[in-house]
């Protein structure tokens, strides 16, 4: 890890369900994080257009026809405000270029596959260099979230190997599966960055006043941040989006029925001890900053090395499939996936990139 890493992150307010503007918002903010000096800067869960908080709501089948045509209606409008890579990202392209920084950004994505028309919740990696250098396609959407959003495979379960550091990242419950955390951090992960919609628990008041207090400890999203920077040894950076109900247009059809007392933010970022160095920020928009010290990595691993003194892989290991997920696969392809081993691929492919 590079000695002394300035990472921000971006707690911002989507423009609802528009991808032009929230790309100009976003840029704009990256260059203000890397004016600021920040080397690594990430965003919350699907800031590109939104998360889709009335994911609860679903009515395709209702028997009210209006009712039923307006879902229809946002499934459309959803999907083409989404993000195709790298087609549509120029913008935060030459804005992590201008800055010199690297970017992970929270995106509802559109399938790259010919024919397919499915979203995937992904994290992008954009680096120095104003190139997309790779991605995370959240491996298990949650709940309701899979009315809208396709399942990732892993093909792009690793770990990024940068100029900063190895860097993982997990969108939202992914943060909670074992077998993620600790694949990621058997690959030799350094900093890990998650995303989220907002606050689950402490913070259930709709519209809290900018600066109320919120419960910190009511959340999962608390204990498990800091746990993962504790057992992993890692620093967290941990993105939320904040959404106060008077930025979801009137004209909506589901704005009285989206989980909006969520986005209340909550972003933060955490020590390798569990410790915060910034945040978490409720009920506004920011841009958290703080310097990762490596010393402060070593002295944890000192004392707990989860790839060190304090692993056991002679008892416990792990099998990760790193093969994409393809509706043909052709034999000749298939010798040639089992000849290499693509989650050295990916990252070598990144750290090459990066040094354009």
């Amino acid at each position: 890890m590079k000695d002394i890493v300035r990472a921000a992150v971006i707690q911002f307010t989507p423009v609802h369900m528009d991808k032009q503007a929230n790309l100009e918002k976003l840029a704009e903010l990256i260059i203000e994080a890397g004016e600021n000096g920040a080397e690594l800067i990430v965003t919350g869960e699907t800031g590109i257009p939104t998360y889709p908080y009335w994911r609860n709501r679903f009515t395709y089948t209702d028997k009210d026809p209006e009712v039923m045509d307006a879902w229809r209606q946002v499934v459309v409008d959803y999907y083409r405000e989404s993000v195709r890579i790298p087609d549509d990202l120029d913008l935060l392209c030459a804005a992590a270029k201008k800055v010199r920084a690297h970017c992970v950004i929270g995106i509802s994505e559109q399938s790259d596959v010919p024919g397919s028309n499915t979203l995937f919740n992904t994290q992008v990696l954009i680096g120095p260099n104003g190139k997309v250098l790779a991605r995370h396609r959240k491996l298990v959407p949650t709940h309701e979230e899979r009315v809208v959003w396709g399942r990732g495979d892993g093909s792009d379960f690793n770990v990024w190997k940068t100029k900063l550091g190895n860097i993982g990242a997990l969108v939202c419950y992914e943060n909670h599966m074992p077998f993620m955390k600790a694949g990621l951090i058997a690959m030799g992960e350094e900093i890990h960055v998650c995303c989220w919609p907002g606050w689950f628990a402490g913070a259930s008041e709709k519209g809290l006043a900018k600066g109320a207090t919120v419960d910190v400890g009511a959340s999962d999203i608390d204990s498990c941040i800091r746990e993962y920077a504790y057992s992993s040894q890692n620093f967290v950076l941990s993105a939320s989006l904040y959404v106060p109900l008077d930025s979801i247009p009137d004209s909506f059809p589901f704005k009285k029925f989206g989980n909006w007392d969520w986005a209340v933010g909550g972003s933060a970022i955490v020590s390798p001890a569990g410790e915060y160095l910034a945040g978490p920020v409720f009920n506004e928009e920011a841009i958290l900053y703080a310097d990762l010290d490596p010393a402060v990595r070593i002295r944890a691993k000192h004392r707990l090395d989860a790839v060190g003194h304090y692993a056991r892989p002679d008892i416990v290991s792990l099998k990760i499939n790193n093969k994409p997920f393809n509706c043909i696969v052709n034999e000749i392809d298939e010798l040639e996936l089992e000849a290499e081993d693509p989650s050295k691929a990916v990252t070598a492919d990144s750290e090459a990139a990066e040094n354009e």
